[in-house]
């Protein structure tokens, strides 16, 4: 019971420091953010500062509003905020992802860019509460900058 405690009286401090502190703010949010992809995909794993590789292939870069480049050739990438802004997720191979059916990602999905090799189909899925409903399929290349349906994803089918 004292261990119980303590942990309570400790995720206080941390959570009061880091909701506190804008510094480190962002960087709890960078690492909240591959925490969940990792939990909610199990079997994934960091591989590198902001990569998830998932076991079925899938690899997620995950960046916290940083410039962009653009989507590189062969990548689907999502952002939280319209044209391509705010932060990303870019999805390499093929497989299904849980973006975030209750947390992270869920309803967040704002525009994206499906810079896959052209004629290359990713699913966006909502998760209804006991199974995955596809909400819209995209062909490569294709991109939008505002999105409709999409906006609720909680997984991909990409390729």
């Amino acid at each position: 019971m004292k261990r119980e405690a303590i942990f309570a009286i400790v995720l206080t401090a941390l959570i009061t420091l880091f909701t506190t502190s804008p510094a480190l703010a962002s960087e709890t949010g960078t690492n909240g953010m591959i925490s969940n992809l990792i939990s909610h995909n199990p079997g994934a794993r960091q591989i590198a500062p902001g990569v998830i590789s998932l076991p079925n292939g899938v690899r997620v870069t995950y960046s916290s509003g940083k410039p962009k480049a653009g989507c590189p050739y062969e990548y689907l990438c999502l952002y939280n905020e319209e044209h391509g802004g705010g932060d990303e997720l870019d999805f390499y191979d093929c497989g299904f992802v849980n973006i975030g059916n209750d947390y992270g990602w869920s309803d967040q999905v704002q525009s994206y860019e499906n810079n896959q090799t052209p004629g290359t189909n990713t699913i966006f899925m909502n998760w209804n509460g006991s199974s995955w409903d596809p909400l819209y399929t995209s062909v490569a290349y294709n991109y939008q900058d505002i999105t409709g349906s999409v906006r609720y994803t909680d997984g991909l089918w990409v390729c």
